[in-house]
């Protein structure tokens, strides 16, 4: 746990705020001015601070300036209303970490001071990815240090005993296939089949074969092999006609073979889906809970384990004799990275920079260029058309991403 400043004048927030981070199980230090922090800061070491932006005599800017003055390594977190944006702005170009506009969530805070101390860049020391540093972050081969992906397992864990139809929603790269083999594998179906069919890659003469059967094709997925699970990957790709008759079928459990009688469906069914804005009411008429799966970009807390997990899992007799470590550059290279195709992106990247990394150690010269997360004209141009709205109660450094993410798309 962190050792935490807190600097505001407004007594009641710096209350709910030393409440909130207690709670969490760290040390809070509260102060109401930022001339005293500073006083402070020359004498004692933190984890972290978060400051304010408008407090007399001494305002958080001032405060950012007196840390870079005295060399203070301490990252920073600033509050704002959202009447003071411009000067926020100015905040992240004097190197706060991140600011939040009040009012904000709890969430939204400790989501930011989680990434905070998953960003091993003070000191500029290596970083082990040692297996016994991180596979306390395991749950059921799912790397979950993120409280985004605890809350994924636990649904998981709490659904998959049971014969439910569970609907999984994500990104592209997000994991949706590998999240449905974990469901089927905590099941009671876990000995038996499971079958998947990718709707998004069916030529559409093949869908009525595929999924019920034809004269040519006597079985389709229903009959394959029973008693197991059947996914339907993208299941958004199919016509709304047959994407309803689909759902009534798995909603009913049962179909109607070519030429043939209704028949009972002994299955267990999972459906993904990207996150899209068609209308998919349909599919929710199949299923009984929904899943969504955080992009990676969302709980880049989990990128350290997931890249430790990959290493193990490679099964490279190098990497049990002597562990890989990460520069702490390259590190800070990967968590500012918006990830546009999740962690299938990861892997490949993670995948071509081992080939290149000498001496078990990743640098961010083994990574593409295009990695390299910056501020640059483009990034100043964002931060100039920010609007408040748009980042109230958010973190900026997130925002920040997503318009990066929409640039490279155009």
């Amino acid at each position: 746990m962190a050792r935490i400043l807190v600097i505001d004048d407004e007594a009641d927030l710096l209350r709910a705020l030393t409440m909130i981070l207690k709670s969490r199980g760290h040390e809070v230090i509260a102060l109401a001015d930022a001339l005293t922090a500073s006083k402070m800061i020359q004498k004692d070491k933190f984890d972290l601070i978060i400051s304010d932006i408008r407090m007399q005599p001494m305002d958080g800017l001032q405060l950012l300036d007196f840390i870079h003055q005295n060399h203070v390594q301490t990252p920073v977190i600033m509050l704002t209303a959202h009447a003071t944006l411009d000067v926020a702005l100015q905040a992240i170009k004097k190197g706060a970490f991140d600011f939040i506009t009040k009012p904000f969530k709890p969430d939204a805070l400790l989501d930011m001071i989680q990434q905070v101390m998953e960003q091993p860049v003070i000191n500029g020391s290596d970083i082990s990815l040692n297996e016994s540093a991180h596979a306390q972050w395991i749950r059921n081969g799912i790397v979950a240090r993120s409280h985004q992906m605890q809350d994924v397992c636990n649904s998981l864990e709490q659904i998959a005993p049971t014969d439910e139809t569970v609907l999984l929603i994500g990104e592209e790269g997000s994991g949706k296939r590998f999240f449905a083999e974990i469901i089927h594998s905590l099941s009671a179906r876990s000995k038996m089949t499971f079958q998947s069919l990718d709707c998004a890659k069916l030529n559409q003469n093949d869908y009525l074969s595929e999924l019920f059967g034809s004269e040519q094709k006597s079985t389709g997925i229903f009959e394959k092999k029973p008693g197991g699970t059947i996914l339907f990957e993208n299941i958004d790709y199919l016509p709304q006609s047959l994407g309803e008759k689909l759902a009534d079928n798995i909603h009913a459990k049962q179909y109607s073979p070519a030429n043939a009688q209704p028949r009972k469906i002994d299955a267990r069914f999972l459906v993904s889906c990207g996150k899209t804005n068609k209308p998919i009411n349909w599919i929710y008429h199949a299923t009984n809970f929904t899943v969504s799966l955080p992009a990676l970009r969302e709980r880049n807390q989990d990128i350290l384990p997931l890249i430790s997990w990959q290493i193990q899992k490679s099964g490279d007799n190098n990497s049990k004799k002597t562990a890989w470590t990460i520069s702490a550059d390259a590190y800070k290279m990967l968590s500012q990275y918006a990830w546009p195709r999740n962690v299938d992106e990861l892997y490949e990247t993670l995948d071509v920079a081992l080939k290149s990394a000498k001496d078990q150690k990743l640098t961010s010269k083994d990574f593409p260029s295009i990695l390299a997360s910056k501020t640059d004209a483009k990034t100043d141009a964002i931060m100039d058309s920010v609007q408040s709205e748009e980042l109230r109660g958010k973190s900026f450094r997130d925002y920040v991403r997503r318009k990066q993410i929409e640039i490279k798309e155009k």
